[in-house]
């Protein structure tokens, strides 16, 4: 669905989800795109550690997968997280009262 930026509402304050929920993703996105240091926005972990998720089979079913790589956040040996990611991520995220997030 293509939206019209006429159409787009004001968010200065108040609950995200008080807006349209189609324009939700973008009201987010330009909110985080305004703040100067993005990566004190997120509150991540970055690396699984297989000690502690071990128990839970995560290693073994991502290293399945070939995707042993996602098990951290960091940019090949740097240390700096991928913010754009983890931003297009959480613009999609929805959360209903009193449930968990999908």
């Amino acid at each position: 669905m293509e939206l019209d930026p006429a159409d787009k509402p004001k968010w200065e304050a108040g609950p995200l989800d008080d807006q349209p929920e189609e324009w939700q993703p973008t009201l987010f996105n330009d909110r985080m795109n305004r703040l100067k240091d993005k990566a004190a926005a997120f509150i991540c972990e970055r690396e699984v550690r297989e000690v502690d998720f071990g128990p839970f089979n995560v290693f073994a079913q991502f290293r399945a997968l070939g995707w042993e790589a996602a098990l951290n956040c960091y940019d090949k040996d740097n240390k700096n997280l991928f913010t754009t990611e983890i931003q297009e991520w959480m613009a999609t995220l929805t959360c209903n009262t009193y449930e968990k997030p999908s």
